[in-house]
């Protein structure tokens, strides 16, 4: 399985979540990505760098990352289907962790 980091650098989170949101939202996106067969996960790295690319729109940083580290799935789908399709998958991801921690 192949580790992507999609910036040499690592940014720093200009947007003023937590480490822990970081890290619940690092989580859901790999476990999306298992789920969906996608064959990359990301790393705290790539997660501030899509964090500080200057939008707050979440599915606009999913399909940046597409276009610019994953670009031969978007010969099969659109970048708007994909993104959305993350970005929905994500968030149900989210809610389960919130459900379990709140138990």
């Amino acid at each position: 399985m192949q580790a992507t980091t999609a910036s040499p650098n690592s940014a720093i989170r200009t947007q003023g979540a937590s480490h822990q949101d970081d890290d619940a939202d690092l989580r859901a996106y790999n476990a999306v990505f298992s789920e969906l067969g996608l064959r990359f996960r990301w790393h705290m790295e790539t997660l501030h760098w899509l964090n500080s690319l200057g939008t707050d729109c979440e599915k606009t940083r999913i399909a940046r990352y597409l276009e610019t580290c994953q670009p031969h799935l978007l010969n099969a789908y659109d970048a708007d289907f994909l993104s959305q399709l993350i970005y929905s998958k994500k968030h149900e991801h989210c809610r389960c962790f919130m459900a379990l921690n709140a138990r």
